[in-house]
């Protein structure tokens, strides 16, 4: 695991802002297009204002498909990463469909798409490992975790 370094969270959720932030041996930034309250703000996902290779963990939480070119937000989310690090990536997705379902127009959660299981080969596209992980096996029933949560661990791992 990560002893230390620097965390990315988007669209940070204050929950996860309070407890990250107290974390000694890592140095947190937040971010986001749209929020006032984080340490960057009026990032656009699709054309990030850090450096390459500048974070150690990046976490993206249901930010995705928000973002009308979900592949040049990948690309920038892995650019930034470390090698080694790790990206941290959750969306709605629908494990009945094989295919993602991209829409013509924004809908009214203010989605571009409607995630497949296909969304797996985005990730590979730009990450050397992406694992999946079911966050459902940690709910106690006091949250409200669907059914099937998956968050999506992806490493970045390059021999530049």
């Amino acid at each position: 695991g990560l002893k230390g370094g620097k965390i990315l969270h988007f669209a940070p959720e204050k929950i996860f802002k309070k407890e990250l932030s107290s974390l000694n041996n890592f140095v947190y930034h937040t971010t986001d297009y749209n929020m006032q309250d984080v340490t960057f703000k009026n990032e656009n996902l699709m054309k990030l204002n850090f450096e390459n290779a500048s974070y150690d963990l990046i976490l993206i939480n249901h930010v995705l498909e928000h973002v009308k070119d979900d592949n040049m937000a990948i690309y920038e989310i892995s650019r930034v990463l470390n090698n080694g690090g790790i990206a941290i990536i959750t969306i709605p997705i629908n494990l009945r469909y094989n295919k993602t379902k991209n829409f013509s127009d924004i809908d009214s959660n203010g989605h571009y798409r409607d995630y497949g299981r296909d969304v797996v080969f985005l990730f590979k596209k730009h990450f050397s490992k992406v694992k999946y992980l079911n966050l459902n096996i940690y709910d106690n029933s006091n949250n409200a975790i669907k059914k099937i949560e998956p968050a999506f661990i992806c490493l970045k791992w390059r021999l530049d």
